[in-house]
């Protein structure tokens, strides 16, 4: 049993023993453990041969295997070219030297895994067959840098005594190599200057880091923003995050829309408006609901009826009616129930209603500057309350029954009350007791700026608020100089003038029958010269007599009125005469223009230019150099001359010389974004007190605006109410001619989105220019002034004698001194002795009182009125002496 377990152990060695269940007896298991020990001798006499002692069969065999799967890598090895390139001559089969190989291919690998010479020519030179004597050059190398580099930093070290220096940040180029290094050390070193500037910026860029800019200055330093528009780009980011800012603190600028504010705004307009005309009826039905109509005195005696019963015995009356005066004592108390408001001139008040018949709770005085203190006291006394509406720069009360009634020769005002001393008007009076002085600045009856520019500038000091038009000066809007260039001044008329006035009122009445006419000249002679001419010019006309009808119809009716006489007066279209001229034979116009020279003179001339609507036509025979100023020079005197030149050049004022720039960057961005575009832009299109943010205009009209841009700026939020804001000022431009043409851009609109409100506005444009390209011209642009020498006098024979000797009375002007006068004056000095002098053409002669025209006392005395005191001028005697005029008779109402 001993003998078969060794057996297997020793053929196990060789081959797996058989299972036991596989024999059944000994001689089975002994033919089978025969056969295994013949063939493992078999085996062991094949091993022999290469058999090494000690080693067992399995171990020779496996030593077998494993040497056929090395020939065959071997084989393999030889057989891939791309190994054997790579390995060259350090393979040499079986005898090849592993040791090393190993040793060469982790060198490799460390050498190749340093990260920092990766794609440097360091990298190639370690990995070369010389690697231990390169590796010996770098080593070497390496150590001359180190120590150059101590050194280098030693001496930036010691720069720093000279200012900060910050080598990791000069040294931070991409490409880092020594000699580029030094050439900018070499650089820095020659170029000093540079070197501070960019010192500079690089405090500057800390400094723009620390405060959070680190993604704005990258963006700088890697050109992704444009150089020459860094400024406004930063200074666009910084005031787009104020503004953002700004929004989150105020959320009412968040939630704002312009769309939904401007349906506000017109739902404002129009319940504002409602509200006005109901709180009219409102005031009515409170009124009607609340008086007492007091039924008075029944009685079958008329004369013991008072009050409603009076009333309406009256009313059923058809002739024989009571007195005014009587009317509104008896039943003064009813009537003023029926009619709580009256409407009377203070000699009415006076005439019509005794003192203590009725009283009101408020009187309003209109047009005060030329009502007097005593006029007015009667009618103050019959009220609780006094409203007084006046304008001091326009007519006082004409003194001329004054002169008439005061034949004294000194004026002794000692007595007079100081309250009433130098002043003519209840307005003067008005204006020194009561404080403040409220004053209306809004002027919108002009339909052209250049109709008020000049009272505005020259008497109202700029204060008025002038809105502007849409068109420039043309022929239809704004002032129009025409020159008579042979216009003649005799006997106070000027015939050339007045027929080309004449001429030019029919030729409007005839084209221009939708607008309104009136002629104003300077006095009354010429007045009723141009009165005469036209009633013998429209007999014939139908067209004519139909326009005055049809305007008389309206309540506009024409008319040809005197300078005295315009005041309150307003009309579409005002022709103005200016009368005076160069006299016959003469090449100078006199120095002096009848009240225009009197100190009052410039209040008339402020009437007269402010009576147009849409335009005045000036019809003068003189020009503005005609009128010569010197210090004397009274104020009336030289308004009219300025008046000349600026109608003449338009220089005082035109709708776009307001030199004013935009009020805000807002209006600033908007103009620019037009320009950009191609339109042309006039910012803050206006006269005074009131401009248009943006006026662009038309380009197919150069005469006219094609729209005005409206911002929310300082014209906006200045004003005191929303009624003026929003409804008051816009209504006034559209009344002026910018109905449709008006655009409203809100700044937080165009702060969220200016690309959206710019294609916004732009395509209003377009369209406002497709709708202009239809509209009607109804004008032509002027040349700077007309010079009209076509004029060509041909009167009728019947009409000789009514103009060249005109018998007209006037009572109701004062009278100034011209040729052909009788003129009774008296010596300052000596006001006793009373002299007379007769004006005329030819020569003088002292026995007939006959005086020359040209002499220095004509001189002195024409164009002046009784009471005035005037210097005489003699050449060759010093000084000049004084003579006050004291009655002037004119031929044809002489009174000896």
């Amino acid at each position: 049993m001993v003998a078969k377990l060794n057996l297997d152990n020793v053929l196990s060695r060789f081959a797996p023993c058989p299972d036991k269940s596989e024999t059944s007896s000994w001689k089975e298991y002994h033919l089978i453990a025969a056969s295994r020990i013949a063939t493992a001798s078999e085996l062991v006499n094949m091993l022999l041969p290469v058999g090494v002692p000690g080693k067992t069969a399995k171990e020779m065999l496996n030593g077998l295997i494993s040497k056929k799967k090395s020939i065959d890598t071997i084989q393999e090895i030889y057989n891939n070219k791309a190994v054997m390139g790579m390995l060259q001559d350090l393979f040499d089969g079986m005898d090849t030297d592993l040791e090393a190989l190993s040793a060469t291919l982790e060198w490799g690998e460390d050498i190749s895994r340093k990260r920092n010479i990766q794609g440097t020519p360091l990298l190639s030179y370690l990995l070369s067959q010389n690697a231990v004597e390169n590796l010996d050059d770098a080593k070497e190398q390496l150590r001359k840098i180190v120590e150059t580099r101590h050194k280098v930093l030693t001496k930036l070290a010691e720069l720093k005594e000279f200012g900060e220096f910050d080598a990791k940040e000069w040294n931070r180029s991409e490409v880092d190599f020594a000699h580029l290094y030094l050439k900018r050390i070499e650089c820095a070193a020659t170029n000093l200057d540079a070197v501070l500037i960019w010192s500079r910026y690089i405090n500057q860029r800390s400094v723009c880091h620390d405060n959070g800019l680190k993604t704005f200055v990258n963006h700088v330093e890697n050109k992704v923003l444009p150089v020459d528009t860094i400024g406004d780009i930063f200074e666009y980011v910084v005031y787009r995050s104020i503004g953002r800012k700004i929004y989150r603190q105020y959320p009412e600028l968040e939630g704002f829309s312009g769309e939904k504010h401007d349906k506000i705004r017109a739902e404002f307009v129009a319940l504002d408006e409602e509200i006005i005309k109901l709180t009219g009826k409102s005031f009515a039905h409170e009124i009607n609901k609340s008086k007492y109509v007091p039924d008075g005195v029944t009685s079958y005696k008329v004369s013991e009826l008072t009050e409603l019963h009076l009333l309406k015995k009256e009313i059923s009356k058809r002739t024989k009616h009571i007195p005014i005066r009587q009317l509104l004592r008896r039943a003064g108390k009813a009537i003023q129930a029926l009619k709580p408001c009256f409407m009377m001139g203070p000699l009415s008040v006076a005439q019509y209603i005794q003192q203590g018949a009725i009283s009101f709770d408020m009187i309003v005085m209109d047009e005060a500057s030329q009502l007097r203190p005593e006029e007015s006291l009667g009618a103050i006394a019959r009220g609780s309350q006094l409203i007084v509406v006046g304008d001091p720069k326009q007519l006082p009360p004409t003194n001329f029954f004054d002169r008439l009634a005061d034949d004294s020769d000194d004026d002794d005002e000692s007595e007079a009350s100081a309250v009433f001393a130098g002043t003519e008007s209840i307005l003067d009076i008005c204006q020194q007791l009561f404080h403040p002085v409220r004053t209306l600045k809004w002027h919108y009856r002009s339909q052209h700026e250049s109709l008020i520019a000049f009272s505005n500038h020259h008497f109202y000091n700029g204060k008025l608020i002038i809105f502007p038009s849409p068109f420039l000066k043309n022929n239809r809007l704004g002032l129009r100089y025409r020159y008579i260039k042979n216009g003649v001044y005799k006997d106070r008329q000027n015939m050339a003038e007045a027929q080309r006035v004449v001429d030019a009122a029919i030729e409007h009445m005839m084209k221009f029958p939708e607008e309104s006419l009136g002629i104003v000249t300077l006095n009354q002679t010429q007045r009723d010269l141009i009165e005469d001419l036209m009633d013998r010019k429209v007999r014939n006309i139908d067209e004519a007599q139909s326009f005055i009808s049809k305007w008389e119809e309206q309540g506009w009716p024409f008319f040809v009125k005197n300078l005295e006489n315009v005041q309150g007066d307003e009309r579409d279209i005002i022709f103005i005469s200016t009368t005076f001229g160069k006299p016959v034979g003469v090449d100078k116009v006199r120095q002096n223009f009848g009240p225009i020279s009197r100190p009052d003179g410039w209040r008339r001339l402020n009437v007269l230019f402010t009576r147009a609507r849409r335009k005045i036509e000036l019809f003068t025979s003189m020009l503005p150099e005609d009128i010569i100023i010197a210090a004397g020079t009274p104020a009336g005197t030289r308004a009219l001359r300025d008046y000349l030149d600026f109608a003449k050049r338009g220089i005082l004022t035109s709708t776009e010389v307001t030199g004013r720039e935009e009020d805000s960057d807002f209006e600033i961005s908007v103009g620019d974004m037009l320009r950009n575009r191609g339109y042309a832009i006039v910012p803050q299109v206006g006269v005074a007190g009131f401009f248009i943010d943006l006026a662009v205009r038309n380009p197919d009209r150069p005469g006219e605006f094609l729209a005005a841009v409206e911002c929310d700026g300082a014209s906006y939020h200045s004003s005191a109410s929303a009624r003026d804001r929003d409804r008051i000022r816009q209504s006034i431009l559209e009344s002026l001619g910018w109905r449709g043409r008006i655009w409203r851009i809100w700044s937080t609109d165009w702060f969220y989105n200016p690309r959206r409100e710019s294609e916004k506005l732009l395509n209003f444009l377009e369209e406002r220019r497709a709708i202009s390209k239809t509209e009607q011209i109804d004008y032509e642009m002027e040349e700077a002034f007309e010079e009209d020498d076509t004029v060509i006098i041909q009167p009728a024979p019947e009409e000789v004698a009514d103009i060249s000797e005109p018998s007209l009375p006037v009572a109701n002007e004062e009278l100034y001194v011209e040729v052909g006068d009788i003129v009774t004056y008296c010596h300052v000095d000596n006001p006793e002795e009373r002299k007379i002098a007769m004006i005329v053409e030819g020569e003088s002669n002292t026995q007939k009182y006959f005086v020359n025209e040209n002499s220095p006392l004509a001189k002195a005395m024409l164009d002046y009125a009784v009471g005035d005191t005037v210097p005489v001028v003699v050449t060759g005697v010093n000084p000049k002496f004084f003579i006050k005029i004291l009655k002037i008779q004119r031929q044809g109402q002489l009174t000896l």
